[in-house]
């Protein structure tokens, strides 16, 4: 597990808010939980379950705010690779959410 990622995922995060909205351990947390909805309730279940996440997180504002962030595409780059890693997702997924970001 490439423990590097989690902790730079949640650093610019953390980092951007001002506050420990999220943890190494959450967001590993977050990523096994990814697993197993992907495993019970398939790619349409993925894709629920991780558009439901932000609010569940994090306020509007701080939404926003990540959003502006001049490292918001890096990290969500990084988190997509990380789900790549942790066989969340597939790399021609990865490709499709890349562009999406």
């Amino acid at each position: 597990m490439n423990e590097q990622i989690y902790k730079d995922t949640a650093k610019a995060i953390n980092q951007e808010l001002g506050r420990k909205a999220v943890s190494v351990e959450y967001l590993m947390k977050l990523v096994q939980e990814a697993k197993k909805v992907r495993r019970t309730r398939g790619t349409q279940g993925l894709i629920e379950f991780g558009s439901k996440l932000p609010t569940k997180l994090f306020s509007e504002n701080e939404i926003n705010k990540l959003q502006r962030s001049p490292q918001y595409r890096s990290t969500m780059s990084k988190m997509v690779d990380l789900l790549v890693y942790e066989s969340v997702i597939n790399p021609f997924e990865a490709m499709l959410l890349k562009r999406y970001i």
